[in-house]
Parts: C-alpha cells; structure tokens; sequence
C-alpha cells in the first residue's frame, strides 16, 4: 500500500522508559506501517533512544531542551502549525501532557485520535477530573495491560479500548547461571521504595554471603541510595549501574529481581526479568500480581516479606532455580512473538477501517 497520509505520534520525551521504549518497540514492528510516522516530541534531551527513532522515523523536537509543564500553550501553538503542516489523519498520543494537548486540538482539528494509556494512578485529581471528562474526544484507547483497563473502565465504561502488553518474548538462548546477584530496574524513584529496598537487602546480611546489589537506573533518589553506599561502607557490595539498556546481559538464571513499587501499570522491568528466568520477589501491584503467583515467583506485601524471603534462599528454602525457569516458561508462553504480532495486526485493522 502507498503510504498516502501522515500520522503523528506525540510523547514528552524519548526518556528510556516504558511508554518510550514501548512506542519504539510498536513501531518497529510495524504499528502504523501503512502511514508516513512523524514522532513528535516535545523536548530534547540527547540519548541513544533519540539517535534511534531518528534513524527510522520523521522525528521532530517542539524544544532543543527539556520540556516544561509551563510551556503547554507555547507547544499546543507550536502542535497546531505541524498539524496544518502535514495534516496527519492519525494522531497517537502517549503520557498526560501530550494526552491533554492532542484532546485540545482534536476540538479545531479532523484526525483520528489514539491515546495510550499506561498509568493506574495520577499525581494529583486536578490531572485525572480534565482527563476523565475529556475522554469522550478519543476515538480509541490502546492500554498496556488488563489492569490500566480497569482503571480506564472506572473514568468511563464508554471507552473503547484494545489491551496490548508492550512486550513479547525474545530471548531463545539458556541464560547464564547469576544466582549471586540481587537487583532493581527502573527510573531511581521514591515510588520505587529503593532506598527502603537498600536497607533491608543490607539488613539482610545477604550481601556478605557473597552476593551483590545492583540498581539498574537513574533518577532522583540516586543522591540517597549513594549517600547511604558510601556511609555505610557498601561500595563493593552494591552498585548504580545507571540506565543500561541490554540490562538483562548483566544477571541471568536465578538472579533475585525485586520490585516494590507503590504501584504499576504492565511492569515490563518484571516480565524481562522472568525472560532471563530471574528469581522474582514483588509486590502485586498492577498487573504483576496477574503473571506473578507461588509457582513462578515470591509476592511480598511489606519490607519484613522481603528480608524474609532473601533469607529463605540463602538457607535453600526456596529455589532460585527453580522459581526463575518458572518464570521463564511464563513468559514464553504468555507473552510469545506471535501473540504479539497478531494483537499488533489487528489494532492497524481497525485504524485503517476507521481513517483510510
């Protein structure tokens, strides 16, 4: 087919995250493939993700720096040039900020809009009442995981939506054997509970049994986690590795992952983890406590559960082993390529039925 129309995808930034990791991972596998993708960004922050969409896609910057909650005007006046520009027939949107500036044009504008929606919790109410009684301007929700939808339903049971988890299983080689190595993924957040999950990990005594703490990420608490490593002389026991996109080269089979988020959407961090059959201690928030159960991993409801459990594994109660090649075999089945593919044909169906 000849690519005749346009289609503008918008997202805050190309922070290496979820929903800009998972908007790289859909459109490289052929979301919107009938379409001229033009990525549309608001602000600039310089990385490998960048460099990447820009090397397959139309991608264009509103600012050559951060964006700015204060500037939402200057780059709805600066949307709608674009939009008059190229006159996109569809336009996606992904994260609140750029939610909130598609429903706004879609008012003065003719297109198809798609949001994404990835959350289950907002920073404040002010946030979720403009989006819950704008909903009605969105022609189609595409949601994360069984659990987004949910709290999709709860704004309004007239949203048409489509679940697609943004992950699928990939790695058909056996993972390296890693029992010795405990660690985190995601941004260094105090939703994350990290700093919580340091000291317990430390209080354990595990890490002088010869294993080692790894956090997989960057952000606001790293000060705190690093202030913490250094007071109490934990440099060669625990380590920041930053954002580290082929994490999953670092651990392997029988690696302690643990999440104790305050809450989650899909948890992709989670699922890759299982691919590389890593031992899974969680808290069952978001969709986790759907994939993750006694056979395949270790849900814990508070800090205790956590020391708990990491002594249960020094002390060969609960297998490592065991519990990742579990989780492993889950991921395959549940989450496989071809799944994937066929979800990702049909969403292109239906928006080719309703724009082309």
């Amino acid at each position: 087919m000849t690519k005749k129309f346009n289609s503008f995808y918008l997202i805050n930034s190309l922070k290496e995250r979820g929903a800009e990791l998972g908007m790289e991972l859909i459109l490289n596998n052929g979301f919107l493939k009938n379409y001229n993708i033009y990525v549309i960004v608001l602000g600039k922050i310089g990385n490998d993700l960048e460099k990447r969409i820009s090397k397959k896609y139309n991608l264009i910057f509103l600012e050559n720096k951060n964006f700015s909650n204060f500037k939402l005007i200057y780059y709805l006046y600066l949307l709608q040039k674009l939009i008059f520009k190229f006159k996109p027939k569809i336009v996606i949107s992904s994260l609140n900020q750029c939610v909130i500036l598609s429903r706004i044009l879609k008012i003065f504008n003719n297109f198809y809009l798609l949001n994404f929606e990835h959350s289950t919790k907002y920073k404040t109410f002010g946030i979720y009442t403009l989006i819950k009684f704008s909903d009605f301007l969105c022609d189609l929700f595409l949601v994360d995981s069984s659990q987004t939808g949910k709290f999709l339903n709860k704004r309004s049971k007239k949203n048409k939506k489509i679940i697609f988890p943004l992950f699928y299983f990939t790695k058909k080689s056996e993972p390296k054997l890693r029992k010795n190595i405990i660690y985190c993924v995601g941004q260094l957040t105090k939703l994350k509970n990290y700093l919580n999950i340091l000291k317990i990990v430390d209080h354990s005594k595990i890490l002088n049994k010869g294993y080692l703490l790894k956090f997989f990420g960057e952000g606001e608490t790293r000060l705190q986690l690093q202030k913490y490593i250094n007071k109490n002389n934990l440099s060669k026991k625990v380590k920041i590795m930053g954002s580290i996109r082929k994490w999953q080269s670092h651990v392997g089979l029988g690696s302690i992952y643990i999440s104790f988020s305050d809450y989650e959407g899909l948890s992709i961090s989670t699922l890759k983890a299982m691919e590389v059959g890593s031992c899974c201690l969680v808290r069952p928030v978001g969709e986790i406590k759907n994939y993750i159960n006694k056979a395949n991993g270790v849900r814990i409801k508070n800090y205790n559960s956590i020391e708990k459990s990491l002594n249960k594994i020094v002390c060969g109660k609960l297998n490592q082993i065991k519990l990742g090649n579990k989780a492993r075999e889950y991921a395959r089945y549940h989450y496989s390529r071809y799944l994937f593919s066929k979800k990702l044909k049909f969403i292109n169906s239906i928006i080719d039925k309703n724009v082309i």
